[in-house]
């Protein structure tokens, strides 16, 4: 790792990166895929090489690849949803579920792609209510509705930002409120199993033993902790941090939970990355990144990180070694 640190905070130079959008990485890290307003790009990994590109009349606002590897799913702005085979971009199946324009539902695909759930929210009576919708790609029908969260109106308007996330292998789908309401539900057994403090961001390891989540404090929701659930021993252990945003900083676990990585608040045009080893919380690598960055992904090797931004899809993707 270049550079000397300074405090906490290495003087680190990145390496740059052809990467342009929000970036995705499939567990197999051969490829990844970076998109951005109505454009899908899929690259080739370690030569970067453009591999297939697609352009769409509506924006995208959100894209996921499932656990499996074997599926590639895209939210649209008109409420439209489109499966892919991956990584050849074969086309899979279309949702049409919404006609309204400007809607961004957070969702999660199931680790094999074969069910969509997403959120959605509505105001009545001061209250702000979300459900969750699951649906058969296959059938194209509507499975189930379910009751998710219920707290007083805060704004007219504005919904209160949330994250779906399901357990790598199955079973399990996480739900966290930036208000600090999180559920796990067992989808097994078709009902919430466990209920928490916790808000997005979320990450499951890809190996599916560590969750991390993030625990708000105080009345202004104040994310000064991350805590890591290890699932074979349901043991918790809590990571303080410097000051973390439920709707700001990204987090992620690599892919066999040995590294955490996330982003703090913005200071000035700039935000600090953290890597921690989960064992013990050490900081292997802590640097100070452009402010636009909300996302990161830890390759296979875990050797590093990539950043990526949607906010700011013309902030270039950077590669992090630690």
């Amino acid at each position: 790792m270049g550079g000397l640190f300074l405090g906490l905070v290495s003087a680190v130079s990145a390496a740059p990166l052809p990467f342009q959008g929000r970036l995705l990485m499939p567990p197999s890290g051969d490829r990844v895929v970076t998109w951005q307003n109505q454009e899908l790009v899929l690259w080739q990994r370690h030569v970067p090489k453009t591999l297939k590109k697609l352009t769409f009349d509506t924006a995208l606002y959100q894209v996921e690849i499932s656990h499996d590897g074997r599926f590639l799913v895209a939210g649209f702005t008109n409420g439209a949803y489109r499966r892919w085979h991956f990584p050849s971009l074969v086309p899979a199946g279309i949702l049409q579920l919404q006609k309204a324009e400007s809607v961004q539902w957070p969702f999660a695909i199931s680790p094999d792609g074969a069910y969509l759930t997403r959120t959605l929210f509505e105001q009545k009576r001061s209250q702000d209510i979300m459900h969750l919708e699951v649906w058969d790609w296959q059938k194209g029908r509507r499975l189930n509705t379910l009751w998710a969260h219920q707290q007083p109106l805060q704004l007219a308007g504005h919904y209160p930002g949330s994250q779906l996330v399901f357990h790598p292998l199955g079973g399990y789908l996480a739900f966290a409120t930036e208000a600090g309401d999180l559920k796990i539900f067992d989808t097994q057994r078709h009902r919430w199993r466990y209920q928490m403090p916790g808000s997005p961001p979320l990450s499951y390891a890809e190996n599916g033993d560590y969750f991390a989540f993030c625990v708000p404090q105080g009345k202004n929701h104040e994310i000064h902790a991350i805590k890591l659930w290890h699932l074979p021993t349901n043991r918790l252990k809590t990571f303080q941090v410097g000051d973390v945003s439920a709707t700001e900083s990204a987090l992620t676990l690599s892919q066999s939970g040995r590294y955490l990585a996330y982003t703090e608040r913005s200071q000035g045009n700039r935000r600090k990355l953290t890597v921690r080893k989960v064992w013990g919380g050490d900081t292997v690598f802590s640097a100070w990144v452009p402010e636009e960055v909300d996302a990161l992904s830890i390759p296979p090797e875990e050797n590093g990180v990539y950043t990526s931004s949607l906010l700011r899809p013309d902030t270039p993707s950077a590669f992090y070694a630690f």
